[in-house]
């Protein structure tokens, strides 16, 4: 199955509105499977400066713990909004 922006922004907006809404746990699940998404598109991704800014955006996501990681889904969330 292919995934498409729409799926990964539909998820991300899915993350964002939980966090907002105090559901940390399932904003975390939400990002992580952004996460997941964005590693599959960066498959098709032939450009590297392109690349490389998702594997960075990735890497500060992937790397932190669960108690940080809802910190950081926070800060996304208020950033983002």
């Amino acid at each position: 199955m292919s995934t498409s922006y729409t799926d990964m922004f539909d998820n991300l907006k899915l993350a964002r509105e939980n966090a907002l809404f105090g559901g940390y746990d399932t904003s975390v699940v939400y990002y992580q499977g952004v996460l997941q998404q964005l590693q599959k598109l960066m498959i098709t991704i032939k450009e590297p400066d392109r690349r490389n800014k998702f594997q960075m955006v990735m890497l500060q996501y992937i790397t932190v713990s669960p108690s940080e990681a809802k910190s950081r889904a926070l800060k996304l969330a208020i950033w983002i909004s």
